[in-house]
């Protein structure tokens, strides 16, 4: 798997119009894993890391992507991707080109993530979540796309390279009045560049379960040329899929069925997925994904 710079829109001069309920996304933190899909997972775990070979222009080559969690905050889990979406519908409310700092407030974050009467639990658990994404970092080894640059980065880094809390001192000795949010400069550059997937996020939020949601956005950026090129379906090894995902591997494919089954009958009966079939092929199990009518939709009104 490598991140496809055909999955989205080419270079765009102006910033496009993201209409009624739909708020973009970076494109590789959608396709490449970082979040531990429980409280459980995140809290056994130290470093996340995904390799596999791709043929590039240049020849075949190893990509890796490698999360590793701060020994002071922990791996981030659902709340951390919860506090990091309402991050993203802050950011792309904001003026383009985007820049550093992004002014916010504990307050309007609480409430974008649904807290309807917030309190000191999770004001103080907000601030942690920030610093902890601040202070996870992430090795890439051709695997993070830089849009403008039109190439894979072999670099390490972090999503936020910066929070400062109020009345904290800044930079200039003086006191902050108000929060604010540093971004990578890669990451800043990419949400310029547009190089994003808009999600429809009410509908992303009422989905079930974090395996739901994951595929939701992986599937929704995968489909993108199969929709377009009017093919049938999507074909994913389970391997690759688990990795992605992240999902831990299950030895039969009973179980593996089991446990993505939830996950493909909520989208199949929400019209996002119009069939699934698992094939084993020498092996290897694989997977094939059926675009439903929700899908081509977003799809095709982008």
């Amino acid at each position: 798997m490598s991140t496809d710079k055909k999955l989205v829109p080419n270079r765009l001069k102006e910033k496009p119009s993201f209409k009624g309920k739909k708020m973009p996304s970076e494109a590789n933190l959608l396709l490449l894993p970082f979040f531990a899909l429980s409280r459980q997972d995140a809290a056994s775990k130290e470093r996340m890391k995904y390799e596999k070979e791709v043929q590039r222009d240049e020849g075949r080559e190893v990509i890796t992507w490698e999360v590793s969690a701060s020994s002071k905050y922990g791996y981030p889990g659902p709340f951390d991707k919860n506090v990091y979406k309402a991050v993203e519908e802050i950011i792309t409310r904001e003026d383009f080109p985007v820049k550093n700092p992004i002014e916010f407030s504990l307050y309007k974050l609480l409430k974008l993530m649904g807290r309807k009467s917030p309190g000191g639990r999770d004001y103080r658990q907000v601030r942690q979540s920030l610093e902890k994404l601040t202070a996870t970092t992430i090795k890439s080894k051709g695997s993070f796309y830089l849009k403008g640059r039109c190439k894979y980065l072999d670099d390490v880094f972090s999503l936020f390279s910066r929070v400062t809390f109020t009345g904290e001192e800044k930079k200039d000795g003086g006191r902050a009045e108000k929060n604010y949010l540093f971004l990578n400069s890669f990451f800043l550059e990419n949400i310029n560049e547009f190089y994003m997937r808009p999600l429809d996020y009410q509908f992303y939020k009422g989905l079930d379960g974090e395996i739901t949601k994951r595929l939701y956005e992986l599937l929704g950026v995968k489909f993108f040329p199969i929709v377009k090129q009017d093919k049938p379906s999507l074909r994913f090894s389970y391997d690759t899929l688990t990795k992605l995902i992240p999902l831990r591997k299950q030895d039969y494919p009973s179980k593996a069925k089991q446990v993505l089954s939830p996950a493909h009958k909520e989208l199949a009966d929400k019209d996002f997925l119009s069939g699934v079939d698992w094939k084993k092929k020498r092996d290897s199990l694989l997977i094939y994904y059926y675009p439903g009518e929700r899908s081509v939709r977003e799809i095709k009104g982008n």
